[in-house]
């Protein structure tokens, strides 16, 4: 049974480590539904005390969470107090199971989920079906339609163009947007009112919002980025392991992560296709939702923010993110639809 921050105020990274190994160890048609979100939500060890949890569901991420979304769920929070939010409908395409946005703004009339997983739509349907307020969706963000316009729109890490959203027929006028800055799209309909980390208001200077090019910058650049980020000693350790070389690291780097990603990529596609998958999706009394091929190249765009395994000549090597000082998945870009 899930333990949660009622009983137990600050869980130890042992006390972690040990209760996400024995629910691992779990078949998985014997974990309880929390257990389940445990492991979808638990990428590492990392605990975490999260204020102004309202549901058994804000137990999950209180004390076991992937420390990105447990970040995001601060800057959520910090925006919402800063700006006074106050949505009577939220929409979130493309959530995945990331329950942020649920438990920040969980006392609005309505909160709309959808992605196009089904077993990411199934678990927050139960996660959440004693709570009349939220309701969750399969299907694309881009056929996708709200029956009108929300207050506030979220679009976090999304795996899909955002450029395909109408925002202006979407967003109600004088509602909100918010997502992480992984895009550079400008909007003229929306006014940016500012970007909310952990911390509280961070100034929105470009210069911090970009990729390293060079060795030198990845040297300069990689010691001072945070850990979840890859430094200059990752990648030369990754490559040399892999190619054997020592300079001009940046590229042979990106083609290894292109190999990787390709490989994900791969299983994903063998995955959906099974028969056990469809099997599974049955019992969960899903209808089978057909991906095709738009939806691993949106994945593949995806996955390349996130950390990757290679498997090669049975080996297995960690695969990093270039450091990206823009902390994409640790802030809330904040605009107002004004037109």
């Amino acid at each position: 049974m899930l333990v949660t921050n009622k009983l137990h105020p600050m869980i130890s990274a042992i006390e972690t480590s040990r209760h996400l190994a024995a629910i691992a160890a779990k078949p998985e048609d014997t974990r309880t539904v929390y257990e389940e979100a445990a492991v979808h939500f638990i990428q590492g060890t990392t605990t975490t005390v999260l204020d102004d949890q309202h549901s058994t569901v804000g137990s999950i991420i209180r004390g076991y969470s992937h420390g990105s979304k447990v970040r995001y769920y601060r800057a959520l929070t910090n925006a919402k107090r800063a700006l006074n939010l106050a949505p009577k409908v939220v929409y979130a395409p493309g959530h995945g199971n990331d329950v942020s946005h649920c438990e920040v703004f969980y006392n609005a009339d309505k909160i709309i989920n959808l992605d196009v997983d089904p077993h990411a739509v199934e678990l927050m349907r139960k996660l959440y079906t004693d709570t009349d307020n939220i309701e969750s969706h399969v299907g694309y963000a881009e056929t996708f339609k709200p029956d009108y316009p929300v207050d506030l729109l979220i679009v976090f890490g999304a795996a899909f163009d955002l450029n395909k959203l109408d925002l202006n027929e979407i967003i109600a006028k004088n509602g909100y947007f918010i997502s992480n800055p992984f895009s550079e799209d400008k909007y003229k309909e929306l006014e940016f009112l500012g970007r909310y980390d952990e911390n509280g208001l961070i100034p929105n200077d470009e210069e911090h919002y970009r990729t390293v090019l060079t060795d030198k910058e990845l040297l300069r650049k990689g010691t001072t980025s945070r850990t979840r980020f890859a430094s200059y000693a990752d990648v030369l350790k990754i490559v040399y392991k892999l190619t054997g070389q020592t300079s001009g690291l940046i590229k042979p780097y990106n083609e290894l992560r292109d190999l990787a990603i390709a490989q994900v990529i791969q299983r994903s596609k063998e995955r959906h296709q099974s028969l056990e998958y469809k099997r599974q999706l049955e019992e969960a009394h899903i209808e089978y939702f057909d991906y095709n091929e738009d939806h691993y190249r949106e994945l593949a765009k995806h996955l390349g923010t996130k950390t990757v395994t290679l498997s090669l000549d049975n080996r297995e090597f960690e695969l990093k993110p270039l450091p990206d000082v823009t902390r994409r998945y640790n802030s809330a870009c904040v605009y107002k639809k004004v037109s």
